[in-house]
């Protein structure tokens, strides 16, 4: 089965970012690392820190879950944004996104800030 042009795209950039992180010293490999979304065409895919634009990527830390708890007891919940360019898309994982986004009010979140 081929891989849709979606794949293709992740995996480009996949390689693109272990080529660059193969290229990092230890203590490179050791530091925050950053990205951006405002990339031009041939820029390197880690982000300088010093630009405004540039935001943390962050390492998955299995041990912050509580494992005692049920597996459907909800420990974490993230609350992103889409930027502004609300398009629609080929891309059913992006399409997902723009429904729920355009759907969803946020404001039914407050409550859960203070349990």
């Amino acid at each position: 089965m081929t891989p849709s042009t979606a794949e293709q795209f992740r995996q480009k950039e996949l390689d693109a970012y272990q080529r660059e992180l193969a290229a990092l010293s230890p203590e490179q490999r050791n530091e925050q690392a950053w990205f951006t979304w405002k990339r031009q065409a041939g820029d390197r895919l880690l982000a300088d820190p010093t630009r405004p634009e540039a935001r943390p990527l962050v390492r998955f830390n299995p041990d912050f879950f509580d494992r005692s708890r049920p597996r459907t007891d909800i420990q974490v919940l993230i609350v992103g944004r889409l930027y502004r360019d609300l398009h629609e898309s080929d891309d059913p994982q992006y399409q997902r996104l723009v429904d729920f986004r355009r759907s969803f009010d946020f404001r039914s979140l407050v409550s859960f800030l203070d349990q």
